[in-house]
């Protein structure tokens, strides 16, 4: 992203580089490209997410058909995961459907666990956004 690009870049034209400069105090750079503004001011969730419209991603689990609309971000996502949604393969299943998962599909074939749910989310938001859904 743009802004954790900018986060990494030096500030080349100010004394805030030489942190025994008697200028140190007086940087004008933003709080992005300068070392001494970020270690005070930089808050990637705030900054990275913030400045970022939001878009909506609507999610449904393969067995029930429940349906969950929601904003996506990468917190979002998580959030979706650590409420129970899991999926398997390129599936995804509600809380309800992957409680009763080993019911119905056995014990040697569990689900692929919170990061692989998040990467799914994240496909569909990508795939909803270039079918223009949203």
């Amino acid at each position: 992203m743009i802004s954790e690009w900018l986060a990494d870049k030096e500030c080349s034209r100010c004394p805030c580089n030489d942190e025994d400069s008697p200028e140190f105090d007086t940087c004008e750079c933003s709080p992005l490209s300068c070392p001494k503004l970020r270690k005070k001011y930089y808050k990637p969730s705030a900054v990275v997410y913030d400045a970022i419209p939001h878009q909506e991603v609507d999610i449904q689990c393969s067995n029930c058909g429940k349906r969950v609309t929601f904003k996506y971000s990468p917190a979002n996502a998580k959030k979706r995961t650590d409420e129970g949604w899991n999926s398997f393969g390129d599936a995804l299943y509600c809380p309800e459907c992957s409680a009763t998962w080993e019911e119905r599909n056995g014990t040697d074939r569990p689900q692929w666990g919170a990061k692989h749910t998040q990467e799914k989310i994240k496909d569909w938001y990508d795939w909803q956004n270039r079918r223009g859904e949203r």
